[in-house]
């Protein structure tokens, strides 16, 4: 089974939603998605890619043969280390409640106090 059909696989499984493999061919298709992209889209310059990842430790594949493009097209958000962090950007933080266990999160009156 090739990996995309693995991810494929895995993704029906989990039902609606998205899941991201670490697939040692990730960084290759990011690449040609966004040609693909580009190639459709003729008039958009100026571009970059957001990527959501738990953590630095996910294995996406050699960078060399797109070095250029994640050097400067790529912008990487980790869920994970923004979780409780203080400092990290406001919609970073709320991504990543998603992985927060359900019985800490702050309660909708909480926030409201927080937010007043």
């Amino acid at each position: 089974m090739e990996p995309e059909e693995c991810c494929q696989e895995r993704i029906a499984s989990q039902g609606s939603g998205v899941l991201l493999c670490a697939s040692p061919f990730f960084l290759l298709r990011l690449y040609a998605e966004s040609g693909q992209f580009l190639w459709q889209e003729p008039t958009i310059r100026r571009w970059q890619v957001a990527v959501i990842r738990l953590s630095r430790q996910l294995h996406f594949g050699d960078p060399e043969p797109v070095r250029e493009f994640l050097d400067h097209r790529v912008r990487w958000l980790e869920l994970l280390p923004a979780l409780g962090d203080e400092n990290a950007p406001p919609l970073l933080r709320t991504l990543a409640l998603l992985l927060e266990k359900e019985e800490r999160l702050p309660t909708p009156a909480a926030i409201a106090r927080h937010h007043r």
